[in-house]
């Protein structure tokens, strides 16, 4: 069940997500930054082809499972500040991290098919992991929740990611041709001017995005209290 309170419009999510971002942003910010340092490195191990394609594949592993750690926790953090959860609930980040990588293996499962099936994966299972940090739920049961919860509503988080989408990656527009092209910007020291710009929006491109996730999962679930069973 959702807040019938809540206005459910893409715009509604996004100034969520900008309310979200004002009330937490040093949090939110060091996550970000967190989650940039660790593409840094992930970067400049690539480069070096430590360890083969085996060695770049484990590397990629080790990103992503450090980030959505992050993630979790500073979501986690902000539930707990804007009421969403009580500090007493206890957190299920093992599940978390199982429902994290079983969305991400289905949304680009789903992508390798066709692109429809990987956008709708993605859109009715938004809010799964975040329900595993607020409702001690089981991996079906949170599945289960965002897809009932999302029901009815995912063109507008679709229309949100749409926006998002656009404005996040405008910064391109800039750095390509001032790189000479896509392949060069990748070539890209990170310590020149082009490259620090080039580090500094993926940091707040990774900060907004975590920060738009948590403004979906409280705009649907509700805040201070306003929590509401999903399954009556």
């Amino acid at each position: 069940m959702i807040d019938e309170r809540v206005s459910l419009t893409s715009g509604a999510i996004l100034a969520e997500s900008v309310a979200i971002f004002k009330r937490h942003w040093p949090l939110i910010l060091l996550a970000g930054a967190l989650e940039g340092l660790v593409e840094l490195g992930q970067e400049f191990a690539n480069r070096d082809r430590l360890g083969g394609i085996g060695g770049i594949l484990l590397i990629a592993l080790f990103v992503i499972v450090c980030q959505i750690s992050i993630q979790g926790i500073a979501a986690r953090a902000v539930f707990v500040r804007e009421g969403i959860v009580d500090a007493s609930v206890r957190p299920r980040f093992g599940v978390y991290m199982g429902v994290s990588a079983l969305v991400l293996l289905g949304i680009a499962f789903g992508s390798v098919l066709l692109i429809v099936p990987g956008i709708m994966l993605a859109l009715r299972w938004v809010l799964a992991a975040n329900f595993t940090l607020t409702r001690e739920m089981g991996v079906r049961e949170a599945l289960e929740a965002s897809r009932d919860t999302t029901d009815g509503h995912r063109g507008e988080i679709f229309g949100t990611f749409v926006v998002f989408g656009l404005a996040s990656y405008a910064p391109l527009l800039i750095l390509v041709p001032l790189a000479g092209g896509f392949s060069a910007l990748d070539s890209v020291e990170p310590w020149s001017a082009i490259g620090a710009f080039r580090v500094t929006w993926s940091i707040l491109q990774l900060t907004a995005g975590l920060a738009l996730g948590i403004g979906i999962f409280t705009t649907f679930v509700g805040r201070h209290g306003r929590l509401q069973e999903v399954f009556a």
